[in-house]
């Protein structure tokens, strides 16, 4: 339901840092539950000089070729270094109204490897590392007053339902639902009944995607956020997938300015996760906290965060990538009586002359994780990211993304883990042609 807007990012929540470049000001920030919820927030060119002539549904369309390339190499402590380089990206179309109340959407993507090294294991290819080649979202919008319903294959970007878009091709689901953003109260309820995976062509029932094989229960999802006012917000929602699981998320966003330079926002968030029914993927209760603290001063912001999870299970994240205040490029920090700490530090280098260009360095550590099965300690952990942005928002450049990342993830006993990714993204407007 969420067509690619434009946003700021926050740190960590990786799933959302794969959408946006670092944020000017702490105000600038964007959360996770906010980010889900606004539906409509759309810029694109329109093809208005095409079809001038023609009724709104062609007249008033958007039409956008996202082309995208993916180099991704990964090295570990054994003999298998997978690497992929891809080419591809998405065409998307959102028309114009029909009878005054109705509009269509859809969006084709597409992945072809030019090169690849056991590619399967890397994900920007599909299975025995295939070319992708999917109609990954076809839906019908009505407006009803103030609230929206989207039909179909759709995306969102909602905690632990969303586009994970850290590859070629984001998840998509086929969904049916209800939603009202822009108001003090927004909200958004639902069925989504399937999912395609950000390596696959196919939709699954969201019972398979959460293990359940065989099984085709689909997900109810209702959830609602509260802007108090522009400092202060609240938000919960729940994803009930029948005989399978329960996951229930909510957070809170504070932010205060200290000085005229200076602003901070504290957030905290909980996730209870729980089997249901006849437990068709096992047993299991558990629950995840986290609080961060965000500090700006001229275009740099510094992040602190700790989180802990409950002893009897890991997080499981099937839908889509975790809201985690910790999970970073390789690793969540979620496993079974896991805690713990990350700092963070972003900054925008457009107030030295140089807009578009800004990056951010992410460093966490976990321990005190334990099987949850036999209570053996696993081995403690940490991880480094670094992400550098190239995004120019004017001139010859514009709707280009050139994005550098690095990370590396280490488990006491030396097994490592390192990635290195490049990802160049163009958004080509139609209106000039």
């Amino acid at each position: 339901m969420i067509i690619l807007p434009v946003y700021t990012s926050v740190f960590a929540r990786d799933y959302v840092d794969d959408e946006t470049t670092s944020p000017k000001t702490v105000e600038d920030i964007i959360d996770p539950f906010e980010l889900g919820l606004e539906p409509r927030k759309k810029l694109l060119p329109k093809l208005e000089q095409l079809f001038e002539d023609t009724p709104p549904f062609l007249r008033d369309a958007y039409l956008t070729p996202h082309l995208r390339g993916y180099s991704f190499s990964r090295n570990t402590d054994n003999e298998s270094d997978p690497d992929t380089i891809a080419l591809g990206g998405e065409i998307r179309f959102l028309s114009g109204q029909i009878m005054e109340t109705f509009k269509l959407g859809a969006s084709y993507y597409i992945s072809h490897g030019i090169h690849e090294n056991d590619g399967e294991d890397t994900l920007p290819l599909g299975s025995n590392a295939s070319d992708i080649n999917t109609l990954g979202q076809l839906y019908l919008d009505v407006e009803v007053k103030d609230a929206l319903v989207r039909l179909y294959r759709q995306s969102f970007s909602l905690p632990y339902l969303n586009k994970q878009d850290n590859r070629m091709v984001p998840n998509t689901h086929e969904a049916y639902v209800v939603t009202r953003d822009n108001t003090n109260l927004d909200f958004i309820l639902g069925h989504v009944s399937q999912i395609k995976t950000r390596n696959s062509e196919g939709f699954i029932s969201m019972a398979e995607a959460a293990g359940a094989n065989g099984k085709s229960n689909g997900l109810h999802m209702l959830g609602a956020r509260y802007n108090l006012d522009d400092s202060f917000n609240i938000g919960a929602i729940t994803y009930y997938t029948e005989d399978v699981s329960n996951i229930f998320y909510s957070e809170f966003n504070y932010t205060k300015i200290i000085t005229d330079g200076i602003t901070a926002k504290l957030s905290g968030q909980y996730t209870q996760q729980e089997s249901v029914g006849d437990e068709h993927i096992g047993e299991f209760d558990t629950h995840h906290i986290g609080m961060q603290v965000q500090a700006g001063y001229k275009n740099a912001i510094l992040t602190l965060a700790a989180t802990n999870t409950g002893s009897d299970a890991a997080i499981r994240s099937p839908f889509g990538g975790r809201p985690g205040y910790l999970s970073l490029m390789l690793q969540d920090f979620d496993r079974a009586n896991e805690t713990g700490f990350l700092v963070g530090l972003s900054y925008d280098f457009s107030r030295w002359g140089l807009p578009g260009l800004s990056g951010y360095i992410n460093y966490a550590e976990g321990d005190t994780a334990e099987d949850p099965v036999t209570g053996i300690d696993l081995p403690d952990l940490s991880e480094y990211d670094i992400t550098i942005d190239i995004k120019p928002t004017a001139g010859v450049f514009n709707g280009l993304w050139l994005r550098l990342r690095h990370a590396r993830a280490d488990f006491d006993g030396g097994i490592y883990t390192k990635d290195n990714r490049v990802i160049l993204n163009y958004e080509m407007p139609l209106k000039n042609f």
